[in-house]
């Protein structure tokens, strides 16, 4: 039976390149669920990671990513609404 193994990021290690780096747009550096993720949906997620104690990229549970996703799409239309009026 042949193992697969997979490349992981460590969060406190992108965290601390994220803010070496901040005009550095990441966009696209992640996908879920088949879509690439935008700077802010990153930058929330490595965050909320590293908050957590999570070490890398793997050990976020699903659950908690989609729940991540969905807050920062939320905010993200709020202000594309406020912007607007």
């Amino acid at each position: 039976m042949t193992t697969r193994q997979h490349i992981t990021t460590n969060m406190k290690g992108f965290q601390k390149w994220m803010k070496e780096h901040p005009r550095k747009r990441t966009d696209g550096y992640f996908s879920f669920g088949g879509k690439e993720l935008k700077h802010e949906q990153i930058k929330r997620i490595v965050d909320y990671a590293v908050e957590k104690g999570y070490r890398t990229d793997a050990d976020i549970p699903y659950e908690e990513i989609v729940k991540l996703l969905e807050e920062t799409k939320t905010t993200s239309e709020t202000r594309k609404a406020n912007s607007k009026a």
